[in-house]
């Protein structure tokens, strides 16, 4: 049996966490990071100045001045830019706040500007204020206070989840509003994720959360994904990626590995979500892992300065949104 080489390594990147609280924060002119995963924390990535761009599993994001965007446990990702910025970074450890870790780490969270929906707008405008306050607050602050990093901690786990689970996606609804239709469908992807490598249908499916499989089918279409086979595609190839980027398996073997009967879908369905090729998208990131780290954090002294005059000009701009 041929041996399999690692080809690069995929972190877990380990968190500087404020003392006695869930919180790192850092504010920095971000050029190149590495790729990694966080395995129980959620990063909030807000450019404030400048552009700064993300590969985060299928999606390739530029932010520009204002923009945030979420990545979430597991997340493969990489943060770069070839200009000056300024980037604020807050990654929260669910297992520090005060809602189950099991329930969080099976929420999906899109909280970002690219994805924003009408009844969220108001939502990440104070989502993007709370991180701004509570940055403030530590690059200002000699002593920081582990009490108001916990408060600050629940509160933005609470409104992350009740706003921006993105099953809310589903509905034109917010998701708090419609539980039951939210609930049915996390168990439904949880249930697919675990047994993506199996066969699976939607007869099968339907049985097991007792639906008919007219109204499972209706159900799934309205999900982001569009169908259950796209649905069933895209965890197949969330699995894929890191094997492609970690491992020299041809992509026939991690194909079949993933649960693709053949590898042509495999071609198909990471083409569609991916927007590339699984081979391209290996020699992407073999390039990209060529260029060793680049970022530079601001002393805490000057973060008090860049968010005292930031959270001035967003609260002129924004004071009547909220």
């Amino acid at each position: 049996m041929r041996k399999n080489h690692k080809i690069i390594d995929i972190p877990t990147r380990p968190v500087d966490y404020i003392e006695n609280t869930p919180l790192s924060i850092t504010i920095a002119d971000v050029r190149h990071i590495t790729p990694h995963i966080h395995s129980t924390a959620t990063e909030f990535v807000f450019c404030l100045k400048g552009t700064v761009s993300l590969v985060c599993n299928h999606e390739t994001i530029i932010l520009h001045e204002g923009e945030i965007f979420t990545i979430y446990l597991e997340d493969v990702h990489c943060i770069f830019s070839d200009k000056e910025n300024v980037t604020l970074i807050v990654q929260l450890d669910l297992k520090g706040v005060n809602m189950p870790f099991d329930v969080l780490s099976q929420a999906y969270i899109a909280c970002e500007d690219i994805s924003c929906k009408d009844f969220q707008l108001k939502h990440l405008e104070q989502m993007k204020y709370y991180l701004l306050s509570v940055a403030f607050a530590y690059a200002k602050s000699r002593t920081p206070d582990s009490d108001y990093g916990i408060t600050a901690s629940n509160v933005i786990a609470r409104h992350m989840c009740e706003y921006f689970d993105w099953l809310s996606l589903i509905t034109k609804d917010p998701p708090h509003d419609n539980r039951e239709l939210v609930e049915r469908f996390r168990s439904i992807y949880e249930y697919c994720y675990a047994h993506s490598d199996e066969k699976l249908s939607i007869s099968m499916l339907a049985k097991k959360v007792h639906i008919s499989e007219n109204y499972f089918s209706q159900f799934v279409k309205k999900s982001p994904y569009g169908s259950f086979s796209l649905m069933v595609g895209y965890m197949r190839c969330y699995k894929a990626q890191t094997l492609l980027i970690t491992t020299d398996k041809s992509v026939v073997e991690i194909s079949g590995e993933c649960g693709f009967s053949d590898d042509k879908y495999f071609y198909k369905n990471f083409k569609h979500w991916w927007g590339t090729t699984p081979t391209r998208f290996r020699e992407w990131y073999s390039e990209y892992t060529k260029t060793d780290e680049i970022i530079h954090p601001f002393s805490r002294e000057k973060s008090e300065q860049i968010l005292a005059s930031y959270i001035s000009d967003y609260m002129s701009d924004h004071i009547f949104l909220q």
